[in-house]
């Protein structure tokens, strides 16, 4: 009668072979078969416990990673905020396109709902300014981008001027850009 006994191979890995014993079929089972399972070899269990352990070290890292970033996002979203005011004007003389571009701080708020209130307000005023100058210039057209930015374009010179109005964090500088 052949038994199975285990072995390991030159990789490390666990294998089964066949020896001749004078034994039972039962007692080959109970004493060889279950030492060549991997699954019931004591250092697969522990492969199988140090696995688990790395698994849940792991889950731990992830999920502190996780509550990180939602935090830190969150106290940004929350951040104060400073509304800026970018006037370019761009022309051409002589053939040439020139640009000016110009940043002013123009409110600081706790919040970005308020910095967003205060940026449509600022648009609604400079839109009535630049309504109220084309009442006298007529050949001044407005082209607006709803509490974003407003554009003038003088038809008389090849010139455009724009106010773009931005919310960025107070720790953002637009200037420096």
């Amino acid at each position: 009668m052949f038994a199975i006994v285990a072995g390991k191979s030159l990789g490390g890995k666990p294998k089964a072979r066949a020896k001749k014993c004078d034994c039972g079929a039962s007692e080959v089972s109970e004493r060889f078969l279950s030492d060549a399972l991997p699954m019931n070899n004591p250092p697969g269990k522990e492969r199988g416990l140090e696995m688990a352990k790395k698994n849940e070290k792991m889950k731990r890292v992830l999920l502190a990673m996780f509550f990180f970033l939602l935090i830190s996002s969150t106290a940004n979203a929350q951040s104060p905020r400073v509304l800026w005011e970018q006037v370019q004007v761009m022309e051409i003389k002589e053939g040439t396109l020139s640009e000016n571009s110009q940043w002013t701080l123009l409110k600081a708020a706790p919040t970005p709902e308020q910095c967003r209130e205060a940026q449509r307000q600022a648009f609604e005023v400079r839109k009535n300014e630049y309504t109220v100058l084309k009442g006298s210039k007529p050949w001044i057209e407005i082209f607006t981008n709803p509490y974003k930015s407003i554009t003038i374009r003088l038809s008389l010179e090849p010139t455009l001027i724009s106010n773009i109005f931005d919310c960025l964090p107070d720790t953002a500088d637009p200037r420096s850009r």
